[in-house]
C-alpha cells in the first residue's frame, strides 16, 4: 500500500468504520508507507495499523477482511475500545492537547467593532 492517503480518510473493518486518518507514518529512509495512525471518534488516543493490513475498498480504504482479529482485539472493537496492544492494532499514544480558542480566534469580548445598539 504505497498510495497516498489523505488525512480525514475513513478507514473500515467488516463495514464499520474504525477511525478515521490522523497521520501517515513513513520509513525515513524509503518514504515508504509503515503505518497508518487513526483517531476514533474524538478519542484523545491514537491508533497505529501498519500499512500491511490496509487496503484500497473502492472509493475508500479498509483493514483486510481477511485479517482475523485476535479474540482480544474482536472483543475490543466490539465494545468499541480498541487494545492498548495487539498483533495487528497498536496504542500510538496520546494526542498533542488541543490550543486555547483564543489562539484561533484572537482574543475578542464583548460586541463587535462598529456594533451599535440602539439604547432605549
Amino acid at each position: 500500500m504505497q498510495a497516498d492517503i489523505p488525512n480525514g480518510t475513513l478507514i473500515t473493518y467488516h463495514e464499520e468504520t474504525v477511525g478515521s486518518v490522523e497521520r501517515v507514518e513513513r520509513n525515513i529512509e524509503t518514504g515508504q508507507v509503515e503505518a497508518l495512525i487513526l483517531r476514533s471518534g474524538r478519542s484523545a488516543s491514537l491508533l497505529r495499523i501498519a500499512a500491511s493490513f490496509v487496503q484500497p475498498d473502492g472509493p475508500g480504504w479498509r483493514i483486510d477482511p481477511n485479517l482475523q482479529l485476535d479474540a482480544i482485539e474482536e472483543e475490543a472493537m466490539d465494545a468499541g475500545v480498541l487494545p492498548p496492544q495487539g498483533e495487528h492494532l497498536t496504542d500510538a499514544g496520546l494526542t498533542e492537547p488541543s490550543p486555547p480558542p483564543e489562539s484561533a480566534l484572537g482574543a475578542a469580548s464583548g460586541m463587535p467593532p462598529g456594533y451599535h445598539a440602539a439604547s432605549g
